[in-house]
């Protein structure tokens, strides 16, 4: 009886030290990447969605007071929202048809963790033009930790 209880309490501890140690796979390097990745393939709402959450309920309640204003309707954020896969994929076929957007280059430099959930990502952006010149220059990301996931995180209010 002794060996159960000690077999149960050790797998106990084992599975309590299993789910309070799950770490993300996502980290700020794997933002730029994905950052990268929608650049490179044109994609308007896969770069819509690296941006945290809040920033883009803002910018939605953003479109529905301007869409108000201007009488296209209160749903104007929504209403974009739907068009993204539309807008991207016709973004999609001009770019092609057209060549005239570099493609990029990201090269995380640096990151620095700002407490748990915040980091500073610095990285090296080449643009490749479609004649294949090259421009480099260092640029900075902040980065925000959501449920699990690394969004580009955006101030707002920067005052």
């Amino acid at each position: 009886m002794m060996k159960k209880i000690l077999a149960v309490a050790t797998l106990s501890i084992l599975l309590l030290g299993l789910v309070g140690c799950s770490v993300s796979s996502d980290t700020p390097e794997a933002l730029l990447s994905r950052f990268e990745s929608a650049n490179n393939n044109r994609d308007l709402q896969a770069l819509m969605e690296l941006y945290d959450p809040n920033a883009r309920e803002f910018m939605n309640a953003a479109m529905n007071i301007v869409g108000g204003a201007l009488g296209l309707g209160s749903g104007a954020g929504s209403a974009v929202d739907s068009m993204l896969p539309f807008l991207s994929s016709s973004f999609q076929r001009y770019v092609q048809a057209n060549d005239v957007f570099p493609t990029v280059r990201l090269t995380s430099t640096n990151v620095v963790m700002n407490g748990d959930n915040r980091a500073t990502i610095t990285y090296d952006e080449t643009l490749i033009s479609p004649n294949g010149s090259e421009t480099t220059s260092e640029q900075t990301m902040n980065a925000i930790l959501v449920d699990g996931t690394w969004y580009i995180e955006v101030s707002l209010f920067p005052w």
